[in-house]
């Protein structure tokens, strides 16, 4: 609930001054059978931006509230405004509330079929893995990642299909346009660090050099490199084991 405010909230109102600035029907942007259940971010984008427009209607001046702080939520305005106005307002009913928990219910059940699927898929890519792993010491950090291009598939896995930059004082390694698979090494996906990263699917055995515990490579779309590092190749797989203890 504070990240979808905080999205409603700072995501939502830019929507909102792009259709302040260019003016239409916003409509069509909330689909009538609502959105993905993962689509929170993209979600935030139209209703942070439709909440903005009721308040308009209901309560000028509002902008004053959220840019001085006394405002957290957008929610809360509406609400604050409408508390004790019931004039064409009713209450959504016990089958309704029943409807739409049975619905959520089913697409989370298929939300997890199909992230457990995009995993498989992903890993039995035919072709060689490229396989950077954290085997002793710091993990990975996030330096860089493309937010509407990711997917969590797994507790602490997450899917990146366009572009991921990690480090951490050993070395680092960074992809574009290629898909890769990270494992958190804390309870956060990614802000507790990263203990492994999973590039699948390449035609060729990538072009990997080691030397004096520095390995490095480099090919099209990804590249990186790391000192107290050495190789391990496996069946189809490169694999990067980093000592990072210092």
């Amino acid at each position: 609930m504070t990240y979808e405010r905080a999205a409603d909230l700072h995501e939502g109102l830019a929507r909102y001054v792009e259709w302040r600035v260019a003016p239409g029907s916003p409509a069509h942007l909330l689909p009538e059978d609502g959105f993905e259940p993962d689509a929170i971010r993209l979600r935030s984008y139209a209703t942070g931006a439709s909440l903005a427009l009721l308040l308009d209607r209901l309560t000028p001046g509002w902008q004053e509230k959220v840019e001085s702080g006394a405002a957290q939520a957008l929610d809360d305005l509406l609400r604050a405004r409408l508390t004790g106005q019931r004039s064409g307002c009713r209450d959504v009913s016990m089958p309704e509330r029943e409807a739409a928990q049975t619905r959520a219910v089913a697409d989370i059940a298929t939300l997890r079929q199909r992230r457990a699927g995009r995993r498989d898929a992903f890993l039995a890519l035919p072709g060689w893995h490229l396989i950077v792993e954290i085997d002793a010491g710091e993990p990975l950090w996030p330096r860089g990642f493309d937010l509407m291009n990711v997917e969590r598939l797994g507790p602490g896995e997450v899917l990146h299909s366009r572009y991921l930059a990690l480090g951490n004082a050993t070395g680092k390694l960074e992809q574009l346009d290629r898909s890769c698979l990270t494992v958190a090494a804390g309870d956060h996906p990614l802000f507790t660090g990263v203990r492994q990263v999973t590039i699948a699917g390449l035609d060729s055995s990538p072009s990997v050099t080691e030397s004096d515990g520095t390995v490095r490579w480099h090919f099209t779309g990804c590249r990186g490199g790391f000192h107290k590092a050495r190789l391990d190749r496996r069946h189809r797989a490169t694999v990067i084991l980093v000592d990072a203890n210092p």
